[in-house]
């Protein structure tokens, strides 16, 4: 199937399902853009406007996008100019010799990785997970060489330092929102005013949840997790009719879907990518030189930040439409990926 296809199939699954749509705008501008560079005349042009309308409402009201996105004239129209090429991410060990190019020229790199499902395997008790001791060495050999390190979590920041275990290195919590350095300054991206009303959206998820089985309400620094891994159909309809009333409550809230899990942030503005460009500010005040950025990610929590960042993005798992530009196919992968990576910059 075209990567148009793909993309608008999955768009209105995730329409349908409540689900934050922004990265899948940003994607389908792209694909869109695609299609009106191998069009010419008055399709290129239409395609093209298409394109930029996409990008244009920006991330505050995509409704608009949305229409956009669906137009059926715009289906039929893009799919007369089908992407005949490899569609999607290229596997990484495939570009691995620029990649090593890149990362011998560059004076500054950075390692940013998620934590489940990316350096350890998703587990049905997330309670259970720890980082492998072969993963935990290469990480800190790669600390020792210069590289930045820094693992990017949605867990609340003390779980996935407990988890990981490594000292000296930075570390994400609760989607960007809380953040802790090398020396273990923390820092946090929530006003007062924003974590007292997540402090009232928690109460009343408590007790409107309350009783429902295999569902797990866990509060982090910023944010609200609700866990329906091990709940029944039917028990997970009824917690999102639940999210879905709260989210209409406070329009305030943003909801993050991700494996088996819904976030409730308390705002559009903070993510993953807004701790990383954090620490890279940082960072660019102590060496300056040319920087290589790399970001391993396997959730669609990760898009933002495979959508604004420049450099090496790569997406963990099964192969789909993403804005990141390589692949690897599991944590295992990844592994081997940190031994090969270890070799280059030692």
């Amino acid at each position: 199937m075209d990567p148009f296809q793909t993309w608008r199939k999955d768009l209105i699954k995730r329409l349908q399902a409540g689900q934050d749509l922004r990265v899948d705008l940003g994607v389908g501008a792209k694909l869109i853009e695609a299609a009106a560079g191998r069009a010419s005349g008055a399709d290129a042009k239409r395609l093209g406007d298409w394109g930029r309308a996409l990008r244009k409402e920006g991330n505050r009201n995509p409704v608009p996008r949305q229409e956009v996105a669906l137009d059926e004239e715009l289906a039929t129209l893009a799919t007369r100019y089908p992407d005949r090429g490899l569609s999607g991410p290229q596997h990484l060990f495939r570009a691995w010799p620029e990649i090593v190019r890149q990362t011998r020229s560059a004076a500054c790199i950075a390692l940013f990785a998620d934590f489940d499902g990316t350096l350890t395997p998703i587990r049905r008790w997330p309670g259970r997970v720890y980082l492998g001791g072969r993963v935990r060495a290469l990480l800190a050999e790669t600390s020792r060489n210069g590289v930045t390190v820094g693992i990017i979590s949605g867990r609340r920041l003390p779980d996935v330092q407990k988890r990981v275990g490594l000292p000296g290195i930075w570390y994400v919590g609760a989607h960007g929102y809380a953040l802790q350095e090398p020396r273990g300054k923390a820092v946090t991206f929530i006003s007062e005013k924003a974590l007292s009303r997540m402090h009232i959206v928690r109460r009343k998820l408590a007790s409107e949840l309350r009783g429902m089985p295999g569902i797990f309400l866990e509060p982090k620094e910023a944010t609200l997790a609700v866990h329906y891994r091990n709940a029944a159909p039917a028990t997970r309809q009824a917690a999102r009719e639940v999210i879905q009333q709260l989210l209409e409550l406070y329009p305030q809230l943003h909801l993050l879907s991700g494996k088996k899990v819904w976030e409730l942030l308390p705002d559009r503005r903070t993510s993953k990518w807004t701790a990383i460009r954090h620490i890279l500010k940082l960072a660019r005040r102590r060496r300056s030189g040319r920087r290589l950025v790399f970001y391993l990610g396997d959730d669609s929590t990760d898009e933002r930040v495979f959508e604004k960042m420049k450099g090496i993005s790569v997406v963990v798992g099964r192969r789909r439409l993403t804005a990141a530009r390589f692949f690897l196919r599991s944590p295992a992968e990844v592994k081997t990926f940190l031994e090969r990576f270890c070799e280059v910059v030692r």
